[in-house]
């Protein structure tokens, strides 16, 4: 199965950590993440979450881009 139809697959929490693992294993130094959260479920959220700061205590930048206040 092609890599575009297994991607399509995952649910958009699985897609979106796809992607941010991606972004880790390619040392990108500055990750840039738009509006994430929008679609995630409270868990899902928390675990985003947690790979953020994973990432920020690896001295990788994070431009997080929201539009909860809370």
């Amino acid at each position: 199965m092609p890599l575009r139809q297994k991607m399509d697959r995952l649910s958009v929490a699985g897609q979106q950590l796809v992607e941010i693992g991606a972004a880790s294993v390619s040392n990108a130094r500055i990750i840039f993440m738009d509006e994430l959260t929008v679609s995630l479920t409270p868990n899902e959220v928390e675990n985003l979450l947690t790979m953020i700061k994973r990432l920020k205590a690896e001295g990788r930048s994070i431009v997080y881009i929201s539009h909860r206040l809370g």
